[in-house]
């Protein structure tokens, strides 16, 4: 890919995959992106990031080439319709004839983390896949407004709810549990969630944790978790933000599979009871929920004053 090559990438919708999608954009030195407006403000101050497009937006430059991280036929249409000449994605969704570069899926998709699956397609590019990480950035500006809105000390978060389901979630009544516990030595512990899951995350916020469900924006968030110690999550989109920034993660599986989506970096823990219907991708559990239940409270209590307690 020569120098002059004008790259345009359509990002993926769901803010987890598009966190794992990130990689793709360290290849670069700067890019284009097209994108729902929530990505657009997860992907704020990413260096390799140039300019940001809606999804139905008229493109004002001309691009050479669009590289589609998405799967749908609305998506290859899009860029078809704007003329440019090279678009690349993976074959799927009857949109073969839209795509001049047609990429069959890796025969290891469902085995192998996301972010490399993503990464596979730069091979068309001239890309050598070096396996790199998700990143995301938070500025300092933003990192003094969390550090002020939270305070000094030890402090671990919790994100207790997941968009896809509720068989991707944890008993929440564990997590207050596990918080409870943590701040009896002296962690501080801060529950986050979004507008609509407030309600029902605050009810299970312990006395003396900070409850900030439903009072962040995305970017806010970002800052939040950037300054934890730890976050304690399910497979979410906070999950892998946490862990792009730096954050380690002890994340919480049980419907989702964890080789497919577990969060990419050496200081995040997941924790999975596998059991003999999981994975199943299902939004909602038709049995028993024995999947996460297995997890015990004392097994995240464990692991997290272990990392604190880890010189």
């Amino acid at each position: 890919m020569g120098q002059s090559t004008q790259l345009i990438i359509r990002f993926p919708n769901w803010i987890g995959d598009a966190v794992m999608a990130t990689p793709v954009l360290s290849y670069f030195p700067k890019v284009s992106v097209i994108a729902k407006p929530h990505i657009h403000a997860l992907l704020e101050e990413h260096p390799s990031v140039e300019k940001m497009y809606s999804v139905k937006e008229p493109l004002q430059e001309n691009y050479d080439v669009g590289l589609l991280l998405t799967n749908s036929f609305s998506s290859a249409w899009h860029l078809f319709r704007q003329g440019i000449p090279r678009r690349i994605g993976f074959k799927a969704d009857c949109r073969g004839l839209l795509l001049t570069d047609s990429i069959p899926f890796p025969e290891n998709r469902y085995t192998q983390h996301l972010s490399l699956t993503y990464q596979h397609l730069l091979q068309s590019l001239g890309k050598k896949n070096e396996k790199m990480p998700p990143r995301l950035f938070v500025s300092e500006k933003e990192t003094a407004w969390a550090r002020q809105r939270l305070g000094n000390g030890p402090l671990v978060g919790f994100h207790t709810h997941a968009a896809y389901g509720p068989a991707k979630c944890w008993p929440k009544e564990r997590f207050q549990q596990v918080a409870q516990r943590l701040m009896k030595e002296g962690i501080r512990c801060v529950f986050f969630g979004a507008k609509d899951e407030a309600f029902e995350v605050s009810k299970y916020v312990p006395k003396g944790a900070c409850d900030l469900s439903g009072q962040t924006t995305l970017r806010e968030l970002m800052a939040c978790l950037s300054i934890c110690d730890a976050v304690i999550s399910n497979d979410s989109g906070p999950m892998h933000i946490a862990d792009a920034l730096g954050t380690p993660v002890f994340s919480l599986f049980g419907s989702t599979e964890p080789k497919y989506t577990a969060p990419f970096s050496n200081t995040s823990r997941v924790l999975y009871k596998k059991t003999f219907c999981s994975p199943c991708f299902k939004r909602e559990c038709p049995i028993d929920f024995r999947c996460m239940r297995s997890i015990q409270v004392e097994d995240v209590i464990t692991k997290t004053l272990n990392f604190f307690n880890t010189p």
